[in-house]
């Protein structure tokens, strides 16, 4: 009888060492995923980063943009552009105010 008690705590033993090592492998596993994703991530950062700056570089060149002077219509256009961005300046501030007043008010019921 103690040699099967022996037996059956060794073969435990046994499994639980198994499952320890197949419990680490996947941790591992699980590991060297996350750090492929990170290594991926990073690139991609480092590509949109080279990217953005070769785009701000090319936008900052006064060759791409015509150098003649602006059509009637397009002054007026740009002109319009500018009212309507003072217009949303000005209101900024008070959007703020009332966002604010709405997240400071009790919910409704």
């Amino acid at each position: 009888p103690s040699a099967s008690i022996s037996a059956a705590a060794a073969s435990a033993a046994a499994s639980s060492s198994h499952k320890e090592a197949g419990g680490l492998a996947a941790v591992r596993e699980a590991l060297e995923a996350a750090t492929q994703k990170a290594l991926y991530a990073a690139a991609l950062q480092s590509n949109l980063e080279a990217r953005a700056a070769l785009l701000r570089n090319l936008l900052r060149s006064p060759g791409l943009w015509p150098q003649v002077p602006l059509a009637p219509a397009e002054r007026a256009q740009h002109a319009a552009l500018g009212r309507l961005q003072q217009r949303v300046a000005a209101l900024r501030p008070q959007l703020r105010a009332v966002a604010a007043a709405g997240k400071a008010a009790p919910p409704l019921a």
